[in-house]
Parts: structure tokens; C-alpha cells; sequence
């Protein structure tokens, strides 16, 4: 008799990168390259589009997106039904991106320190 094996969990490409400290949300720094980065290559996105490059859940999303509009990050366009960085939504990516390449986020270590 053959043994019964277990279905393999399904995992989603997608994760829920939303940290939480006291009910206060804490973004996540590899989520934000990702959305700068989506910025970068286009001025203004559609939720859609943001979507897809954040690898996030939906709800995960709708926190980041509220919490980078609340903090006049990025600006909705309800014409054109699109989100834009603002100024300092601008400032914010380069940091961010800047930050992003000097850590190395898999071991938590610094890769170079100029």
C-alpha cells in the first residue's frame, strides 16, 4: 500500500510585508524599493500596476497607499484615477532606494559603508 502524502501548502508570490507596533503601521523597507522602483520606471501608476510591483496582498496595499498619501508621499488623481509622488514622495524613494542598496536585507548586514 502506497503511503498518503500530504498536499504541498500553495504559497502566494504575494506576501503581507505590514508591520504593526501599537497599532500603528510600520512599512516595509523592501516593499517601498519596490514601489519606487515601479515609480521610476513610470511617473504615475495605477493601483493595478502598483499592485503588481509591491508583491503585496490587496489589504496590504491599501495600508501602504493610505499611509504614503496621509504623509503626502504620493498624490491621487481621481481624473485619471492614478497615484504620483509628490516632492517629497521623490525624496523619500532616492533615500529609501539609496538605503535599500547599502543593506543586505537577507542576512541584516550592511554590504558597504561609504
Amino acid at each position: 500500500m502506497l503511503p498518503i502524502l500530504e498536499k504541498p501548502e500553495k504559497k502566494s508570490h504575494f506576501s503581507d510585508n505590514v508591520v504593526s507596533v501599537n497599532g500603528n503601521f510600520q512599512p516595509d523597507p523592501k516593499v517601498l524599493v519596490r514601489i519606487a522602483n515601479a515609480f521610476y520606471e513610470k511617473s504615475y501608476l495605477k493601483i493595478t500596476q502598483i499592485h503588481f510591483f509591491s508583491r503585496t496582498t490587496w489589504p496590504s496595499l491599501k495600508k501602504y497607499l493610505d499611509w504614503l498619501e496621509k504623509d503626502g508621499y504620493l498624490q491621487y488623481d481621481k481624473g485619471d484615477k492614478s497615484y504620483y509622488p509628490t516632492e517629497t514622495g521623490w525624496r523619500l524613494f532616492r533615500q529609501i532606494s539609496l538605503l535599500y542598496d547599502r543593506i543586505d536585507f537577507k542576512k541584516g548586514k550592511p554590504l558597504a559603508l561609504i
